[in-house]
Formats: structure tokens, C-alpha cells, sequence
């Protein structure tokens, strides 16, 4: 008795899910509705599809011109750089020969730390240790 009950549920599932399959199969996609959808679609996967080709036609131009500013900067660091490098070595030839013309202050400022002025002892540390 149950297996009866359980092949009529299942032959009556079936059933309705053969009517509704035969329900859309007669309507189809001749329903206005689905017609539109359809166009719609139609029409978004082209113009997705138009702008994807010319997307893709750009591109080569868009890599050359990649290319050339990637050559241009790299020329303007090059030459940036060898300038850079010349101002850098004045720069530290420059500080260099003013320490050695200060020298003599500089010893002088240290040996008077070194002495110990008591008036300026702790101006003198703090120069000397920071």
C-alpha cells in the first residue's frame, strides 16, 4: 500500500512537471516578455563585444606609447643621474675642505670643553655630545 502511494505521488510530481515543461514549450520564447529579454541581452553582448574590439584595437598604439615614455624617463634618469652625481661629489668635496679649514676651531672649541670653562660647560657637553 505504501509503495502504491509513494509511485502515485511520484507519477503525479512527474505529471506536473510534464505539464509545466508542455505549458513552456507551447509558449516558448514567442512571449513578448521573453522576446524583449532576449533582445535586450542581444543588444548588451554586442555592445559589450563592440567595445571589447575597439578596446583591443587601441591597445597596440596605447603599448607603443608605453614603451616610448618608459625610454623617455629612463634617458631623463640617466642624465638626471650623472648630473646628481656631479653635484653630490662637490657637495661632499665642498663639506669636506670646510672641515679641514675649520680645524683649528674645532680643536680649539675642544680643548677649551676639555679644559672646562665653568661658565659654559654645559653648552660646550651638549654641542660636543649631541
Amino acid at each position: 500500500m505504501e509503495t502504491c502511494r509513494r509511485i502515485g505521488r511520484l507519477g503525479r510530481i512527474g505529471l506536473s512537471a510534464w505539464v509545466v515543461l508542455a505549458a513552456l514549450w507551447v509558449s516558448g520564447c514567442d512571449h513578448p516578455t521573453a522576446q524583449r529579454r532576449l533582445q535586450r541581452r542581444d543588444a548588451t553582448v554586442q555592445t559589450l563585444t563592440r567595445q571589447l574590439e575597439q578596446a583591443e584595437a587601441r591597445r597596440p598604439a596605447k603599448i607603443d606609447g608605453t614603451f616610448d615614455r618608459i625610454a623617455a624617463r629612463h634617458d631623463r634618469d640617466v642624465a638626471r643621474t650623472a648630473t646628481v652625481s656631479d653635484r653630490v661629489t662637490d657637495a661632499i668635496d665642498e663639506d669636506l675642505q670646510r672641515w679641514q679649514d675649520r680645524q683649528p676651531r674645532y680643536r680649539e672649541a675642544f680643548d677649551k670643553a676639555r679644559r672646562g670653562d665653568p661658565d659654559t660647560a654645559t653648552e660646550s657637553m651638549m654641542h660636543l655630545l649631541f
